[in-house]
């Protein structure tokens, strides 16, 4: 999965994702950076050169994922608490928190391709189209007496999960295509953080409204939670409708290398270095996703359990 990311290390070092990389004929030793187009930067320079408006797209991106990634374990509580739901089943519970996941996987697989085919402006407002469906679509969730709010919220999760798994390549590719200094592409990824933060923040905001030991008007906040993300992703739309394709794109689109099969362009050089970084990626997230978005149960293996007489807040 992590090879969706489109981040690959070359021979020498570098890296780079594939829409990066230039054409040298049947040198595959010749892959270098010169295609970022900041000819004379280092990847330290003296003072971090950060390039605000690609940090805005890419930055907001990351931190929209990372709420929506995250919102659903403490979403999922609070429904189970509002009187007029009831509870979900373990089957229920188990897929709204695991089918975001598992849309994630088919946005990466989609829309990397998709933003080399299209480009990487028709790849990004596709995707936070569906950003925004998913988000006030799931807040929009209703049941009948045939159909479960549970399974209506699963599906606009989905749909949701699609639009997050493409925006990750994406942000990472135009991240790294906008800038040599690595410590820039650092801060944009350090926006993740602050939208893992924010969605206890939020769940926590939307309670202070409504008395401390009462369940009423719950399912307003599970509702808000969910479609808070339409907020900051309905932001960037503009942003993106006025952004450009990198020059670096521009410039080796169409190329034999640009086109070229993924194995090929990689070459038999470069896939230690690419097994050991996606390789300790992927461990990290195993641990970090899991642990997270599991976390009431994880809590609850450790004897760490809510219990009836605590209050909404107390129990989130």
């Amino acid at each position: 999965l992590k090879l969706q990311f489109l981040y690959f290390i070359d021979p020498q070092g570098e890296m780079t994702s594939p829409a990066m990389m230039p054409h040298y004929g049947d040198d595959e030793r010749s892959f270098t950076s010169d295609l970022i187009s900041h000819d004379n930067e280092q990847d330290y320079p003296d003072k971090m050169n950060v390039n605000w408006k690609s940090f805005l797209i890419s930055g907001g991106g990351f931190m929209v994922d990372q709420y929506n990634l995250f919102v659903i374990g403490a979403v999922i509580l609070t429904m189970s608490m509002t009187p007029t739901l009831g509870k979900p089943s373990s089957t229920q519970a188990a897929v709204a928190r695991a089918i975001k996941l598992i849309g994630a996987v088919v946005g990466q697989l989609t829309f990397g391709w998709v933003a080399d085919k299209l480009g990487r402006k028709t790849a990004c407002l596709c995707t936070l189209s569906l950003v925004i469906a998913g988000a006030v679509g799931s807040g929009a969730s209703f049941g009948t007496d045939n159909f479960d709010i549970y399974w209506c919220l699963c599906f606009w999760q989905l749909v949701l999960g699609v639009g997050v798994g493409g925006e990750y390549p994406l942000s990472a590719s135009m991240s790294r295509e906008s800038t040599s200094d690595l410590r820039s592409i650092g801060l944009t990824f350090c926006m993740q953080g602050f939208g893992f933060l924010m969605g206890p923040v939020v769940i926590l905001t939307l309670l202070r409204r409504y008395p401390s030991d009462t369940y009423t008007d719950l399912d307003t906040v599970w509702r808000y939670a969910l479609c808070f993300s339409a907020i900051p992703a309905g932001l960037l739309i503009l942003p993106r409708y006025n952004m450009h394709n990198s020059k670096s794109f521009d410039n080796v689109k169409g190329t034999s290398r640009f086109n070229a099969p993924l194995l090929q362009v990689l070459g038999k050089n470069s896939w230690r270095r690419l097994l050991g970084t996606a390789g300790c990626w992927f461990l990290f997230d195993v641990s970090f996703y899991g642990n997270s978005i599991l976390a009431t149960q994880a809590f609850a293996a450790v004897g760490l359990t809510s219990s009836a007489t605590q209050s909404p807040h107390e129990q989130v």
